[in-house]
């Protein structure tokens, strides 16, 4: 009650006070730094995997393919290329972008 009565005695104090508030406010807002299309990195990593003298065909079905397998199975996983070349293999995996993953 004490804020109330102090509002209604004393009207030019009280709008004196939300305009001091509002000044600020608009103060803060324009000092504020953000950005629409910040640069985020979204998480990629890059898998290597070597098997020498192995065609592309058998790097694929006895190296790739088990490994995509496996690494599809971790949650959080958006896409997954592979490739085959003579003798390796690589995998690009894409994990989904959790911006409330914290490191700590």
């Amino acid at each position: 009650m004490f804020i109330s009565d102090f509002a209604i005695k004393r009207p030019l104090v009280t709008v004196v006070a939300m305009l001091t508030l509002v000044v600020f406010g608009v103060f803060a807002l324009f000092k504020l730094k953000t950005d629409e299309f910040p640069d985020v990195v979204p998480p990629v990593a890059m898998v290597g995997l070597i098997y020498p003298g192995a065609s592309p065909d058998g790097v694929e079905k006895e190296v790739l393919k088990p490994v995509e397998d496996q690494i599809s199975s971790i949650t959080g996983v958006k896409t997954i290329f592979g490739k085959a070349y003579d003798g390796y293999g690589s995998i690009i995996i894409e994990f989904e972008f959790a911006p409330t993953f914290r490191l700590s």
